[in-house]
């Protein structure tokens, strides 16, 4: 990925679109893996086939999200960020903390 702008190029594409990134059968599997295990937090590992189909490496709640270094990582800064903040706003939600309750 460091050395190849192309492979870059086309994660920022699915971190920034994913549904175009992916197509409507790809993103049905995934709706219907996530909806099957039924947790509130829940990360895949897969890559498209070429037809379009997901190829499914793992799905488990154990994914871990790493901030990313510096170029030419930094577009993937928003995407983790999102994530991170959704973690938050489900933990906090689970524990019964409002918004206004929550400190940085």
């Amino acid at each position: 990925m460091a050395t190849h702008a192309a492979y870059r190029a086309e994660e920022r594409h699915f971190l920034e679109d994913m549904p175009e990134a992916l197509g409507e059968r790809a993103m049905a599997a995934l709706e219907g893996l996530f909806s099957e295990i039924g947790l509130d937090y829940v990360g895949a590992d897969f890559a498209l086939a070429p037809d379009g189909s997901l190829l499914l490496f793992e799905a488990n709640a154990t994914m871990v999200v790493i901030a990313p270094p510096p170029e030419p990582w930094d577009y993937r800064r928003a995407a983790t960020a999102d994530v991170l903040e959704a973690a938050k706003r489900m933990a906090s939600s689970r524990a019964g903390i409002g918004a206004s309750d929550r400190h940085s």
